[in-house]
């Protein structure tokens, strides 16, 4: 009987992604502030980073930490580019890294550096020389949490301390009324979303952007999943995962649950989200979600 009614099926269906399927979404972010003498180095302190700015329990790993410099720009400016994705490369003029060690919860900005050029006090901490952005993440590219520091000639500390308060995201979210992307009876879907051109803040969407796909299936309502949407994987029954850097489409069987295993059906009991996300972006939102219902 089951194998009279997949042969009855369409071989094959496509799913096309448009803005109109995409969630609406605002947000603001967060970032504790520290003052530190100019031009001497400062010791960065993560030991009490626990909690990310989602609310996730972190347990202190952090893999790398980044100090990004926005000459041009203030705290403020930055902060909403972060929010509404408006930075741009052209703002940045300087970026070092650290990749600390196992059980390393602390380190000198002397030992910060890229491409083998380390962070010189007296040359690169300069008072009003813009924003300086840490931020702390782990693979694949999440940001657990950030801070500014600001080197200044009239302040004596030169320790920049991270808690699990140092960061955090406030948002407005709708998935409720967003229109639906409707799944027909098929034995295997195709994805396509070339025809995006904004993300769910509203602003042009560069597709290139996009590296990493979600599709989960969950037990809450919609309602339930704007409440936790930060952490919306911690709510999935099943939950689907693909990279997809570099394309525009992607057949549904290349997603995998944790376990290997790929998309055969959509279960009808559960309530279905797709999200197209960039991991290397602050802003810990995806760029598009859309809600997929059974034709």
């Amino acid at each position: 009987m089951w194998l009279m009614l997949g042969g009855c099926l369409p071989e094959s269906a496509t799913l096309v992604v448009e803005d109109r399927h995409n969630f609406e979404f605002s947000s603001s972010v967060y970032a504790a502030q520290i003052n530190i003498i100019a031009q001497e180095d400062a010791l960065v302190d993560w030991s009490g980073l626990q909690v990310d700015m989602l609310g996730n329990t972190i347990d202190g790993v952090v893999e790398k930490i980044s100090v990004l410099l926005f000459p041009r720009l203030g705290t403020e400016e930055v902060l909403f580019g972060l929010s509404n994705e408006t930075l741009r490369q052209s703002d940045l003029s300087g970026y070092v890294e650290y990749w600390p060690e196992e059980e390393e919860f602390s380190a000198p900005l002397t030992d910060f550096s890229m491409q083998g050029t380390y962070v010189n006090p007296e040359e690169h901490l300069l008072a009003d020389n813009g924003s300086y952005l840490l931020t702390f993440s782990s693979s694949p590219n999440v940001t657990h949490s950030m801070a500014f520091f600001h080197p200044a000639v009239d302040v004596s500390n030169n320790f920049i301390e991270i808690k699990s308060e140092s960061a955090s995201v406030d948002y407005e979210i709708d998935l409720v009324n967003v229109e639906p992307i409707v799944v027909p009876d098929a034995q295997r879907w195709l994805m396509d979303w070339g025809e995006l051109t904004q993300s769910g803040t509203d602003r042009p969407l560069n597709l290139n952007q996009l590296d990493r796909i979600q599709i989960l299936g969950t037990q809450s309502s919609l309602e339930e999943v704007e409440l936790e949407f930060l952490r919306m994987e911690s709510l999935a029954e099943q939950l689907y995962e693909a990279n997809i850097l570099g394309r525009q489409s992607i057949p549904l069987l290349e997603l995998k649950d944790p376990l290997g295993a790929s998309i055969e059906d959509f279960d009808p009991s559960l309530q279905w989200i797709v999200a197209l996300r960039c991991s290397t972006c602050v802003n810990p939102a995806p760029l598009f979600v859309g809600v997929l219902i059974q034709e």
